[in-house]
């Protein structure tokens, strides 16, 4: 697998070990679009822990949820994984465990469907974040997707998933599930934009011409 990106992850380094398949590049850059329709009430829910910020994060078409722990909104985020089986014990008590319960196979992390996969080839990356879904009358839930593809390191993922597991099921997801397979397609062209950026270079300031003084 090839990666072509602005930033470093956890995982990058199993190239080197791997070795690089040309056929398959990952454009870990940005997204296809900012936000998608899904008929899915309880995918992306963020109508519980209402005083808490959350965050969905896909990774290969499984979801995990995200709370920002830190209260202070002048501060950097500090994103945990969500505990799911406390807040389910912690609602038996109140009103709201009848929806728990009822929806219990889709609130762990980790939790896979097929209209998480079609999302994913939507966006069009194995990796994003869901910040956003508000209900659109006669169309379904509106979820709003983060312009910049997920740096997962940030998130603690490496204690979440191994980096050899992690960096097998990108080459997978993305040679088998957004794409077809390398064995029948032509190598990826890179463009010339999306090579600088794998060099390191910002496209934006690093090859203006300077200023005669």
């Amino acid at each position: 697998m090839k990666i072509i990106s602005p930033f470093k992850d956890y995982y990058d380094y199993l190239a080197g070990v791997y070795g690089v398949d040309e056929r398959i590049v990952y454009l870990r850059n940005s997204v296809n679009v900012d936000n998608v329709i899904t008929k899915e009430r309880f995918l992306f829910d963020f109508s519980f822990a209402e005083k808490m910020q959350k965050k969905y994060i896909v990774v290969n078409g499984k979801r995990y949820m995200f709370i920002n722990t830190q209260q202070c909104q002048f501060e950097k985020p500090h994103w945990v994984l969500f505990d799911y089986e406390k807040a389910i014990e912690k609602s038996k008590a109140t009103f709201s465990y009848g929806r728990w319960a009822g929806m219990a196979h889709t609130y762990t992390q980790g939790y896979s469907c097929d209209e998480l996969i079609e999302i994913s080839r939507k966006v069009g990356s194995p990796v994003f974040s869901v910040v956003r879904s508000d209900w659109i009358r006669n169309k379904g839930y509106q979820v709003r997707i983060e312009d910049n593809v997920t740096r997962l390191i940030e998130y603690g993922f490496a204690n979440i998933i191994p980096a050899e597991q992690l960096y097998q099921e990108l080459e997978y997801f993305l040679s088998n599930v957004l794409n077809e397979s390398p064995d029948v397609k032509p190598p990826v062209t890179i463009s010339n934009e999306d090579m600088i950026v794998s060099k390191g270079f910002d496209k934006k300031i690093s090859f203006r011409h300077r200023k005669n003084k």
